[in-house]
């Protein structure tokens, strides 16, 4: 393929046939990836199709793609090669002394057969592929660039042949106004150009091949037999799954997997983009391709071939560069109709010409006919929608690749075109905004747990119902208990008894133990982050508090997950236990006016999240935990705004808790107490708003808001359901890399702009250039100074492409330099101009910013 034409014609033949549900073809990859229906049409047909359009299709069986363009880049090299070597001659004896002007046979003349048999030569061997591929895209009525290359030489040389002719049966001298040279010359540069152009496409796609090359090709294999251990190296293809692996230092892991023993300083900026090395011990994940910079390291493979994540992330960017940015589906409309256009525009030129010239019109020293030949042929050369075709696809390889080094993989053009476009990011607050992984920090018992306590005292003997021999003391209400068993929120409690047991555990401690075995005993079955940690911390407390042999959880029957609000179960077959928030224990008839929530809503307000607890109906007391915001995350917040974007945080927490947390980072807009169904409403909402929404996530329950949102992102330590429904994967968990994904998308989208403007100016201004609109100015093009132009053309949009290549990150520092229009508006008229525009913009800004720099720019000023 060589143009976006080809692109077009092959994808308008394929998506005519019967069966065939959907198709994308890659210009600067030249792939295709059809689906289809198998029981109407098979693969053979697909590739007779494209076969018989005049391209070579082969079926990717191994799965391997040529990224770097090799065989193409040496299929042009040998073609410019030969062509130079054939043009050489030719211009030599075009340019030689008059010595040649003898005649040789039928009144030819040396010069003149020279050139006819060189240039007839060219034409067979040079320009052989360019006249067969253009001729069959005429006879499939899909002209593309090939066929402007193939007319243009036929052209020239069928003029200089009749101009010969008609010279040797005239017997008159040699005709200067030949153009032998002509296609020649046009295959150099044309070639010159292909050439430069696949290897500007290889550097394109220079990350992926990084990737592919990043696994090693054999890996040392651990066996294990008759309790003697052996070692051999195996083909890193034959890795089977649960198989142990040994890596020294200095090696790369071939395939993921989990340490079994050694530890090691890893090295997996290839992969994260994370520069620093990470330490790996025994139960930690290593990922294939990464680097063992210290250590050795046994670890068990856990995913091989195509799951591995070298092959998912490659698979990931295979379908970015597939897919296409929705502007260039305006370049694909563009070149369907572009090279008949030209060609019909060449006709016209020769026509209108050869009037001019004959009626007097328009003169010219020469010959009149061979002045329209040029300008005809000039317009064909210098007609290039390939410079259109590459405009788009380019720019996205280079982005996603440039992504990828940076650990964020974005999904194509379409996510690149969207994210430019945001105005609105939302995030989701546990384990997104912060660690999650959250810790118990204060235990709060209520009076009314004694209470249920001594009617179950009733129901069991003591032996099974309570931690400790001795029973329950008087009350005290209520009690606030941290993780070290001290008093909490500046409360102090009372001991019901002086006495203590043999463990040294008072009648307050003891309480607060069997609370916490009651809510441990539930939660064992959750898998929510709130759940495993407060299982975590109970069996801390009860293993420092007795034997791990002395005590167990309750048995538990009838689970229920409620999303979003919290679980219920049945302890013993006899407790009816509810764990959740305010709204679930509310929705199942559990009464908390009763309850002096003071020191609840203080520690809410503190940013914990706090969960209730009942049982039998009755409100017992309560759990805080505190979850942790990443140490970016405040940055990133601060840089988005900076980006002219706005912070909104979901989360199904309560109200307090989420606007304590979003006053640490500075988010302004904050909806508390959304449940999992309901994010998705919450996304409509902002976008029958007009606002552009990206949602940020790492949980299933996400995936329905990112793919309800107008660009899903999901960090690369969430679950596999969020990372399939979002755009775009953030592989190093780092809240900025949102940024650079927003900021990345600015700079692509306005390379590739830059690459369609050149294109069409290019276009514009060099057809009637070549057309001879100038000519009276004295400006006109021969058809080689056309044919660099074309070659030069294309080159010139990739090049263009690879600038994005230097792009850098953007940093919250370098951000916070002041802006006219945030810090000294009310001194400057042009500032003044801008605040009006983004006038509900400025007070969030200022907040931002660091007062020091606007008070230093305002001086400046």
């Amino acid at each position: 393929m060589t143009c976006a034409s080809c692109v077009a014609t092959i994808e308008k033949k394929l998506q005519a046939l019967e069966g065939v549900k959907a198709v994308s073809v890659g210009l600067t990859t030249e792939t295709a990836l059809v689906c289809f229906d198998r029981h109407v049409i098979g693969i053979r047909d697909i590739i007779e199709t494209v076969d018989n359009l005049g391209f070579s299709a082969t079926l990717n069986e191994s799965g391997y793609t040529d990224y770097e363009h090799k065989g193409r880049i040496s299929f042009w090299k040998k073609t410019f090669l030969f062509s130079v070597v054939l043009l050489i001659p030719i211009m030599a004896v075009k340019w030689w002394s008059d010595s040649w002007n003898r005649t040789a046979v039928y009144n030819l003349s040396e010069r003149s057969l020279v050139l006819l048999i060189l240039s007839a030569l060219s034409l067979m061997l040079v320009g052989r592929p360019f006249i067969l591929a253009g001729f069959k895209a005429i006879i499939h009525g899909a002209p593309n660039m090939d066929t402007l290359v193939g007319l243009s030489a036929m052209a020239t040389f069928v003029y200089s042949c009749s101009v010969v002719v008609i010279d040797a049966q005239a017997e008159e001298a040699d005709s200067t106004d030949l153009f032998f040279d002509t296609g020649p010359t046009l295959f150099v540069f044309v070639s010159l150009g292909r050439l430069v152009e696949h290897i500007a496409k290889g550097k394109t796609s220079e990350a992926i091949s990084k990737l592919l090359h990043l696994q090693p090709a054999r890996a040392l294999l651990v066996r294990e037999v008759d309790g003697e251990t052996f070692e051999e190296y195996i083909d890193t293809n034959l890795v089977q799954k649960n198989d142990m692996l040994k890596v020294m230092a200095g090696e790369t892991f071939p395939v993921d997997g989990i340490v079994l023993s050694g530890n090691g300083d890893v090295d997996e900026s290839m992969i994260t983009g994370e520069s620093k090395l990470i330490s790996k011990q025994r139960d930690d994940i290593v990922i294939g391709g990464t680097s063992l910079k210290g250590g050795v390291i046994i670890f068990r493979a856990t995913h091989v071939g195509k799951d591995s994540s070298i092959a998912r992330i490659v698979d990931l960017m295979e379908k970015a560069q597939m897919s296409k940015a929705p502007i260039q589906r305006i370049a694909d409309k563009i070149a369907g109709r572009f090279v008949p256009g030209v060609v019909v525009l060449s006709i016209i030129t020769l026509i209108i010409w050869i009037a001019l010239l004959q009626t007097g019109l328009a003169e010219c020293s020469g010959s009149a006919t061979r002045l329209a030949v040029q300008f005809a042929v000039s317009v064909l050369v210098i007609a290039c929608p390939c410079a259109l075709g590459l405009a788009t696809p380019t720019a996205v390889m280079v982005g996603t690749g440039v992504g990828a080094k940076l650990g964020t993989l974005i999904k194509g053009g379409e996510a690149l075109e969207i994210a430019h476009k945001v105005t609105t990011v939302v995030f989701d607050k546990t384990g997104t905004l912060t660690y999650g992984k959250p810790t118990v920090t204060s235990v709060i018992v209520f009076d009314t747990f004694r209470t249920i306590k001594e009617k179950l005292d009733l129901q069991r003997t003591t032996s099974s119902s309570s931690l400790f021999s001795s029973s329950a003391t008087p009350s005290m209400s209520p009690r606030h208990l941290s993780p070290s068993l001290q008093e909490s929120n500046g409360t102090k409690s009372t001991n019901r008894s002086n006495s203590s047991n043999s463990n040294g555990y008072d009648a307050v401690q003891r309480e607060k133990l069997e609370f916490i075995k009651y809510v441990a005993s539930v939660e064992t079955n959750s898998e929510h982050v709130i759940g495993k940690s407060i299982v975590a911390y109970a069996e801390g407390q009860l293993t420092n508090a007795m034997s791990p042999s002395s005590w167990s959880f309750f048995s538990s029957s009838d689970y229920h997950t409620h999303a979003g609000m919290g679980v219920s179960c049945l302890l013993d077959g006899c407790v009816e236990v509810v764990i959740g928030s305010e709204r679930m224990l509310g929705e199942k008839g559990v009464q908390l006016d009763a309850v002096d929530s003071g020191g609840v809503q203080l520690l809410e307000e503190q940013g914990h999240t706090v969960v209730f607890v009942a049982l039998n109906g009755m409100c017992c007391g309560a759990i805080a935990l505190s979850d942790e915001p990443k140490l970016e995350a405040a940055e990133a917040v601060k840089t988005l705004l900076l980006q002219h974007v706005e912070v909104v945080m979901l989360t199904g927490d309560n109200e307090r808790t989420a606007r304590s947390l979003a006053a640490r980072l500075a988010i302004s807009t904050v909806y508390a107490g959304v449940l999992p169904s309901q994010k998705v409403s919450k996304i409509k909402e902002l976008q029958d708003r007009g606002e552009v929404v990206a949602m940020v996530g790492d949980g299933i329950n996400d995936a329905p808001a990112l793919a309800q949102s107008d660009l899903g992102i999901a960090v690369g330590a969430g679950t596999d359901v969020a990372i399939e429904a979002a755009s775009i994967v953030l592989m190093k968990n780092n809240l900025m890399d949102v940024c650079v994904a927003i900021d990345l998308s600015h700079h692509t989208v306005r390379r590739i702009h830059i690459n369609f403007i050149w294109a069409i100016l290019y276009n514009a201004v060099g057809i009637p250039l070549a057309a001879g609109m100038f000519y009276s100015y004295g400006l006109t093009l021969t058809p080689t100074i056309a044919a660099l132009c074309m070659a030069f053309s294309s080159v010139s949009v990739v090049l263009s492409s690879l600038y994005l290549r230097r792009y850098k990150p953007p940093s919250l520092k370098a951000m916070q330099r002041p802006k006219g229009f945030v810090s000294c508006f009310s001194q400057c008229g042009h500032c003044l101009k801008r605040f009006k525009r983004r006038r509900g913009r400025v007070q969030r800004y200022q907040q931002v910013l660091p007062l020091h720099s606007l008070l230093e720019h305002n001086q400046q000023e």
